[in-house]
């Protein structure tokens, strides 16, 4: 058989060794040269692929804080010039660049949790070479199913401007690649649990876009008709728990509430914030930040009974997790 040939060697520009006592942050950075040598060198290695995600997300302790009815957090968002140039490479398949400029993008503060990323440096790898790169691909992919396993939610979530974290097109890779991992690997894209709601991108968007027009009627049968085709008891929690929080971001907080006390109601007999505490958390949020709107109109009946029930809704955040108490704390200031 032909010799494989070695890899090229790598360059490492000359960079100041790091002071004695520097931070774990410093060290990272004097460590980020090393690993975009070794790429330019040497861009399918995997090994320097596994060493960038572990350097940015091993010590993630959670995702970030956000607004549990649209996913909108605090971080700012990837550079506008950065987005059009990763869309321009990718269109015209210069995957050398796009694999270079995939990775140093990664390594900036709002690409720690841009996932479009990692599907464009798996896309990268496969193209360069199709042998040696699927092993690439695939520490690519085993990395954003153990992030994913932790923050199974975090493709729903978006930059402050409410650009996502993950197109659809994203998601769809990334439910590809966490199945792939294995069985226990699971990837909603709503919060955690074992089945995705039944709900698609589409029709969300579809019932959006029908409650700002005021078409009530057919925007909830959208809505109604996915939960009916939901196949299990789970898949129909995801999907009413994704309806509720379209009511919710419509301003239609009377059907938000209706399917939010249903859901309440079950998570006490399934036993949520035991077995999936993600979704509990995201049920109590939302039920929150809705009773809470209420409270401010007006027309609505028993108006401190719905400030006290908050309350409770609140200390029972704090005891599942403090961060997420505070973010309804935040948001109902």
């Amino acid at each position: 058989p032909a010799p494989v040939p070695a890899a090229p060697a790598v360059v490492v520009p000359p960079t100041a060794a790091p002071p004695a006592g520097a931070s774990v942050d410093d060290l990272k950075t004097a460590f980020a040269p090393l690993l975009a040598a070794w790429r330019q060198a040497d861009p399918v290695n995997p090994a320097h692929l596994r060493i960038n995600r572990a350097l940015r997300w091993d010590d993630l302790g959670g995702p970030p804080p956000a607004d549990p009815a649209t996913g909108r957090t605090r971080i700012p968002p990837p550079r506008p010039q950065a987005r059009t140039a990763l869309d321009g490479t990718f269109s015209s398949s210069r995957w050398h660049d796009l694999l270079q400029a995939s990775e140093g993008a990664f390594g900036e503060p709002a690409g720690l949790f841009w996932l479009d990323l990692q599907f464009y440096s798996a896309t990268a790898v496969l193209a360069l070479d199709p042998g040696r790169g699927k092993a690439a691909a695939e520490v690519i992919q085993g990395a954003c199913a153990q992030l994913l396993e932790r923050m199974p939610n975090l493709p729903g979530l978006s930059f402050s401007d409410g650009t996502p974290f993950a197109t659809e097109r994203t998601r769809a890779w990334l439910e590809q690649s966490t199945a792939a991992q294995g069985p226990t690997l699971t990837m909603v894209t709503g919060g955690s649990g074992a089945e995705a709601s039944s709900l698609e991108a589409a029709e969300i968007a579809q019932a959006r876009e029908l409650f700002a027009k005021k078409r009530l009627a057919q925007a909830l049968e959208i809505l109604q008709r996915g939960i009916e085709r939901a196949g299990s008891t789970r898949a129909r929690f995801r999907t009413r728990l994704d309806a509720a929080q379209v009511c919710l971001q419509a301003e239609q907080e009377g059907w938000a509430r209706t399917l939010l006390e249903e859901l309440g109601r079950d998570m006490e007999s399934f036993t949520f914030e035991r077995w999936e505490p993600e979704t509990a958390i995201q049920v109590l949020q939302l039920t929150a930040l809705c009773y809470a709107r209420l409270a401010k109109d007006r027309k609505t009946e028993n108006r401190e009974a719905l400030r006290a029930e908050v309350e409770k809704l609140k200390a029972r955040l704090f005891r599942l997790d403090m961060r997420a108490a505070a973010v309804v704390e935040e948001m109902l200031r």
